[in-house]
């Protein structure tokens, strides 16, 4: 959409701002209908457009003030080889009219909603407060609620919408634990019943600084008294 008066402007959501010729201007140098042949020249890393390397916004300008689009720019150019951005745009005149069609948008689809279905309205609150509801955001709740001072219990929450978390609200069992366990799980645990092993031995610190120390395991004790119980019988 051309911006033709200063009444008509575009909201820019990111800044919280309106923007209209003035600021156009401001921005690109040029009105808003130049601003195609601007960006052609620029080109625009955001979205990837090439543009004229070694020209910017403010040479870009500059030249469409001078010679209106960029066609005839690049038609004047060999006539200025003398000019670094001259010579720039003669090597890359393709790049930039590839440029000019990427920054172009098609006024020419066709489409059966009217620009006034695009503005920004009031939500429908009490459909927004079941959306939310359902996908148990409790503080937008509240605070959707108390903006359209609507009591949020007398609103049901949408069942076409369900939280992932709803089963488990619902008193179901949580999901199944990955094989391995829990990696942060306390280690320090009692002998397995399934398997009849031990627990694997728990190193826990003596309350020195660099000093740690072992649980003995319960085979290596068995072991031990084994052999202490041999000797006693050999020197009897």
């Amino acid at each position: 959409m051309q911006l033709v008066t200063d009444k008509v402007t575009m909201f820019d959501t990111m800044k919280d701002r309106r923007i209209g010729i003035a600021e156009v201007i401001e921005k690109f140098g040029v009105p808003p209908e130049k601003v195609v042949e601007v960006q052609a020249l620029a080109g625009d890393s955001t979205d990837n457009v090439p543009g004229v390397p070694g020209i910017g916004i403010k040479t870009a300008a500059q030249l469409i003030v001078e010679y209106g689009d960029l066609e005839t720019a690049a038609s004047c150019a060999p006539a200025r080889s003398s000019s670094r951005a001259a010579r720039a745009l003669i090597e890359n005149a393709e790049k930039a009219r590839i440029s000019r069609q990427l920054v172009l948008l098609d006024d020419k689809s066709s489409s059966t909603c009217r620009s006034m279905n695009f503005a920004v309205h009031e939500p429908d609150a009490r459909k927004l407060i079941a959306f939310l509801k359902a996908m148990e955001f409790s503080t937008l709740t509240r605070r959707v609620a108390e903006y359209s001072q609507i009591d949020p219990a007398d609103v049901a929450a949408d069942r076409n919408n369900k939280s992932a978390t709803s089963g488990l609200s619902a008193g179901a069992s949580p999901p199944p634990r990955a094989a391995g366990g829990d990696l942060f799980a306390d280690q320090e645990t009692s002998p397995s019943p399934a398997s009849g092993k031990s627990a694997r031995p728990v190193r826990q610190s003596s309350g020195q600084t660099g000093e740690v120390k072992r649980r003995p395991h319960p085979a290596g004790a068995r072991r031990r008294a084994c052999r202490g119980g041999a000797e006693h019988a050999v020197d009897r």
